[in-house]
């Protein structure tokens, strides 16, 4: 009885519920499962189109940024590529990814600047990479690490690699020209709708979302730039030295017994922060400069970002980026400063050290 009466509960308020009251057509599941296929092939389609715009855009400005790139950060590269396995595509747009994409359970390249090293060696996107040099590159995701891995580990004396690829059933093995550039990764969430892009220390990341909301290519390649800045100059690396320092304090807080839910480290991580932001910012700039992107173009991106978001117009307590009024009006000062350097035919490096920034 215990079981039924909850049962009959049930059955007694939906019976009380409204209903439709007109009579829609059927939907047979044959014909929705067409339309599935219809729709992953679009979404498929404006993925590939939306991904080659951001890798063309951001190439000349990794080239741009090596020469100021902390050194560390710069080595032998095989240059801006995309890659891929179709393990790594959620299930309903695997088999559109195979046909759009080229996709299979290996490590296949999706995408590839043609004024590239890579592209002029001969790489071509739908390669399927089995080697470089002499790694062997297995299937799926464990493929993906290895190449990432290998590709990260070039010895700095190489000035070219083998990379062993099937393209069209029969193995190639293809010498590819290494070029210096930042071996920093670019990675795009065609699925994710947010207005975002972060830097993780070894990859710049765009959401489909904030590349929608940018519709100008300069601004697409400002907030390249931005990202990129702060992988080269380390900024991800400091704020995890700065949270170990407010970790022991959190550690000491717990021995006393007082949860402070990591409250010191946040706080040591972020100290920085807003400081951070404008250094990215300034150096972004810098490298869109010198990648001959037209500045004032790209800062205009902060105002098409406040449309676009509703951002607040100032920066309020513990924020841990300026407000976009302020962010703009620096950008004006670093355009000029910028400008006067090209008058003068001084080299567009970034001053050490600035006050204010």
């Amino acid at each position: 009885m215990s079981r039924l009466f909850p049962s009959l509960l049930t059955l007694a308020f939906l019976s009380g519920c409204a209903t439709t009251t007109t009579a829609p057509t059927g939907a047979s599941g044959v014909a929705v499962e067409a339309e599935k296929r219809i729709q992953a092939g679009l979404v498929v389609k404006s993925y590939k189109a939306d991904a080659a715009r951001l890798y063309r855009l951001a190439y000349p400005i990794y080239q741009a940024s090596a020469e100021i790139c902390q050194a560390d950060k710069v080595g032998p590269s095989l240059g801006l590529l995309g890659i891929g396995s179709v393990d790594t595509v959620p299930k309903d747009y695997r088999d559109a990814a195979q046909a759009e994409l080229g996709l299979g359970q290996g490590v296949s390249i999706t995408f590839l600047p043609e004024t590239s090293a890579a592209a002029k060696s001969g790489l071509m996107i739908g390669d399927q990479v089995i080697g470089i040099g002499k790694t062997p590159i297995p299937l799926g995701r464990a493929g993906l690490n290895a190449f990432n891995k290998s590709a990260q580990s070039l010895d700095s004396s190489m000035t070219s690699v083998d990379i062993t690829v099937v393209r069209a059933g029969a193995q190639l093995v293809i010498p590819v020209k290494l070029e210096v550039l930042p071996r920093i990764g670019l990675n795009y969430d065609p699925f994710s709708p947010m207005v975002n892009a972060f830097a993780d220390g070894t990859t710049v990341n765009f959401t489909r979302g904030l590349l929608r909301a940018m519709p100008s290519d300069s601004s697409v390649s400002m907030v390249v730039a931005h990202e990129l800045a702060h992988n080269c100059q380390g900024h991800i690396e400091a704020k995890k030295t700065n949270a170990m320092g407010g970790l022991l304090l959190d550690i000491l807080a717990a021995s006393a017994g007082v949860n402070t839910e990591g409250a010191f480290s946040n706080a040591a991580a972020n100290a920085f922060s807003v400081d951070f932001e404008r250094e990215a910012d300034y150096v972004g700039l810098y490298y869109l400069a010198r990648a001959g992107v037209s500045v004032s173009e790209a800062r205009d991106a902060y105002r098409l970002l406040t449309v676009e978001t509703g951002a607040a117009l100032t920066a309020g307590y513990g924020a841990t980026h300026p407000a976009n009024p302020e962010r703009f009006v620096r950008m004006e000062a670093t355009e000029k400063e910028i400008e006067a350097k090209k008058a003068a035919l001084q080299p567009l490096v970034p001053e050490q050290q600035r006050k204010g920034r």
